[in-house]
Order: C-alpha cells, then sequence, then structure tokens
C-alpha cells in the first residue's frame, strides 16, 4: 500500500554562518535556540533564540525579519496576555565579536504590550 508522505509545516535552512551566529548569541542572553512557540497545540513562529522574560532574538543574514513573522509574535503575545520583545540582530555583528560585548548596539527591537484584559 503506497502511503503519501506528510510534508513538514515547513523547510528549515540555513547557512553554517547563521547557524553559528545564533549559538553564540544564545550563549551571550542564557537562552534557548529554535524552542517553538505552540498555540492551540500548533507551531505558531520558531524565533533563533528564546530567553527569559518573553525576549525573542532573531538573527538576520541573508533575509531581515518580515511583518508577517512579526506579527506571529504580536499575535501569540496578546493571545497569552503577555508583553513581548524581539530583537532583530545581524549575524555579522555576532561573528565579529570574540567575547560578550555586554551591550547589543544595533539592534532592532520591537516591543508588544499587551494589557491584561481585565484592565480595558
Amino acid at each position: 500500500m503506497n502511503q503519501k508522505k506528510r510534508k513538514p509545516p515547513f523547510k528549515k535552512i540555513q547557512t553554517g554562518f547563521h547557524k553559528y551566529a545564533v549559538i553564540e548569541l544564545a550563549e551571550w542572553v542564557g537562552g534557548e535556540i529554535e524552542r517553538p512557540l505552540m498555540l492551540d497545540g500548533k507551531i505558531l513562529v520558531v524565533p533563533d533564540v528564546t530567553a527569559p522574560d518573553n525576549r525573542f532574538f532573531e538573527v538576520s543574514y541573508k533575509h531581515e525579519l518580515n511583518g508577517t513573522k512579526l506579527g506571529l509574535y504580536q499575535y501569540w503575545g496578546y493571545r497569552n496576555n503577555t508583553p513581548v520583545s524581539v530583537f532583530e540582530i545581524d549575524a555579522n555583528f555576532i561573528l565579529s565579536h570574540l567575547e560578550n560585548p555586554g551591550v547589543l548596539t544595533g539592534a532592532d527591537c520591537y516591543i508588544f504590550e499587551n494589557e491584561p484584559k481585565h484592565l480595558r
């Protein structure tokens, strides 16, 4: 009996440059690499690095963070009633430092503050 293979929900393609920048950034911020954000039992978005207090980091090398992915972060924060911070950092900046710079300069930051429903 021939069974069709299920396609994965998304195809993960990354360069070694991007991969090592993500690993280095995760060490700097004490975060987890590629932990998916779930909503209603499905994967909504997969950040490159997830740090404590709902801080998400996206490493850009060839492709910048787009509005669709930012909207998914905002929607996740809204549904979970929690503020979300998304930082976009260039892979060249990360890999040009031999040690943790302490302060991540040059990162784009997007903050979504979601009010609790009882305060609206």
